[in-house]
């Protein structure tokens, strides 16, 4: 109590609670006021107070909340496995137990460290092209990855819906397990890129499907003035050797696929020269007898050179 009449009551109970009365003595009389104290108290509660499994990968921070209420306030207590006793911030795999003096309540968290996740993988490529028909069959567009632990997946749709395992929308659906999106009854409609995220506690990793409206093959023509050799190769290009006046004409090349064909027609003119004797020896040229002679006969035409010996000019003979 202090002098001036006000009394004080530290750290109060249940048993605090009543009617306290206060009395004025003078002289001349006295009175008196009565005070109703009620002591409002609530025992300590944790909001979450079922289990939680936490994994997390090696070298990553922790983080829980203990969110505890009461009245009077409660202490947080955290319990580690080896028994210490801590106030502060989850430092391990520890129990959280808040209390006050009308009991108390507790938060068990098992923490598993996992020191050889690995992060999720696609076999390459990790992003692939498919061609869509106007009225097209279904299409399973796979999401094999690999990882520790078994990663989980999420679709992105092109329009940024994302699909959880087991979900449909429209005529999308998302398999439960193996990460597969089928798409029924496919069309142009469905265009766009398709996104699968593969995640666990290591990271994650994406793989993409460009959907394309097909198209059907269009021939690039190479050049104005078409060069012919004899072979067909597997980029398309035909060549024929050694070509003569026969080889002369119109070559058509046909590219054909599921939405239609193009065609592009080569025409080939073979140019055929007659023969031209481009350097020839003197028409008179003297040697002695028994002496060697050359003469040099040079001529515009690859073969059929043949040579005449001529006693007359009327009369030659084939050498």
């Amino acid at each position: 109590t202090f002098p001036n009449g006000t009394l004080r009551i530290l750290r109060l109970t249940e048993k605090d609670g009543g009617n306290y009365l206060c009395m004025y003595q003078r002289p001349n009389g006295e009175d008196m006021e009565l005070f109703q104290v009620e002591v409002l108290m609530r025992p300590a509660k944790i909001e979450n107070t079922w289990a939680q499994h936490k994994r997390v990968a090696n070298g990553d921070n922790f983080l829980v909340d203990c969110v505890a209420s009461g009245l009077p306030d409660p202490e947080v207590l955290w319990s580690l496995p080896d028994g210490t006793m801590i106030n502060n911030a989850l430092q391990s795999d520890d129990s959280g137990t808040p209390k006050n003096y009308l009991g108390e309540a507790s938060l068990a968290v098992d923490l598993e460290v996992a020191s050889l996740d690995e992060k999720p993988s696609f076999p390459v490529p990790n992003t692939e092209v498919l061609s869509l028909e106007a009225d097209g069959d279904d299409i399973s567009l796979e999401c094999r990855a690999t990882g520790k632990p078994k990663p989980e997946f999420l679709w992105i749709l092109p329009n940024g819906t994302a699909m959880s395992p087991g979900m449909k929308l429209q005529w999308f659906f998302h398999y439960l397990g193996n990460g597969t999106l089928h798409i029924m009854q496919t069309g142009v409609i469905d265009k766009g890129v398709y996104q699968c995220l593969a995640k666990n506690v290591a990271r994650q990793a994406e793989k993409r499907y460009a959907l394309e409206p097909g198209q059907k093959p269009h021939i690039r023509s190479t050049a104005s003035t078409m060069k012919i050799s004899v072979t067909y190769l597997s980029n398309g290009t035909l060549q024929v050797k050694e070509t003569s006046e026969f080889d002369r004409g119109s070559y058509t090349c046909k590219a054909t696929n599921t939405f239609g064909s193009s065609t592009l027609s080569y025409p080939v003119s073979v140019m055929v020269f007659p023969p031209q004797i481009t350097h020839a020896p003197p028409s008179i040229t003297r040697v002695n007898r028994g002496s060697p002679v050359i003469l040099n006969c040079i001529a515009a035409v690859e073969r059929g050179l043949v040579w005449y010996k001529c006693c007359h000019f009327d009369s030659c003979s084939n050498k």
